[in-house]
């Protein structure tokens, strides 16, 4: 039996929560495989989209902007507490929730998630299931003219032909698989 998407979500926001509680004070400064993002910048990014995409699903108007955030003290449990939103509002089959797919969270967390991990020299902990189902979106949804200088993604890397899920997500995405600081 196949997990749910939304089991696969829990589990990959489960795994980035965790590596964002990994973080010592001392790696905030750190490069990462997103280089426009500093770790401590990168847990900014993923504690901000993380209450933006709860907000969303939730049917939550809010004007704050999710590239503004400057995460607290306990960026974990920031992010944590969105993380339960997100997923409790899939599991409600909330209206917002029907309308965004889960796999673009899959193809976000997975990827910030792999590039927090990387930075910081820990395991990436993604499931190739996991890394499977944000690429399988990723594949259907990005289009040309979001990569590039100033866009989102960058331009789609190579990955060898034994590179696991993870590694040809983020290639996908732009990422150097093979990446270290």
């Amino acid at each position: 039996m196949t997990r749910s998407q939304i089991d696969l979500l829990e589990d990959s926001l489960t795994k980035t929560g965790a590596l964002i509680a990994a973080v010592e004070p001392d790696q905030l400064h750190l490069p990462t495989p997103c280089a426009e993002f500093t770790v401590a910048q990168l847990i900014n990014h993923l504690v901000g989209w993380a209450d933006s995409f709860a907000n969303r699903l939730n049917s939550v108007k809010s004007d704050v902007d999710p590239n503004a955030c400057i995460a607290g003290p306990a960026p974990a449990s920031e992010f944590n507490r969105s993380a339960a939103l997100v997923v409790s509002a899939y599991r409600a089959d909330l209206e917002g929730a029907r309308r965004f797919p889960i796999g673009i969270l899959l193809m976000e967390y997975v990827t910030h998630g792999w590039d927090l991990a990387t930075a910081i020299g820990q395991i990436c902990p993604f499931t190739d299931e996991e890394a499977k189902a944000g690429l399988a979106v990723g594949k259907a949804m990005l289009k040309p003219e979001s990569r590039g200088p100033g866009q989102s993604f960058g331009p789609e890397l190579p990955a060898s032909s034994e590179s696991n899920s993870v590694q040809q997500l983020v290639a996908f995405l732009g990422r150097n698989p093979y990446w270290a600081s």
